[in-house]
């Protein structure tokens, strides 16, 4: 499983998020 580390005010971790998010990939969220 993907974890991706950011803070959720922060452009990059969104557009990480969003392309996640549209492929259906698994993640873990863990907020810096």
């Amino acid at each position: 499983m993907v974890r991706i580390y950011g803070h959720p005010f922060s452009s990059f971790t969104w557009k990480a998020l969003i392309a996640l998010y549209e492929r259906g990939v698994p993640f873990e969220f863990m907020m810096i």
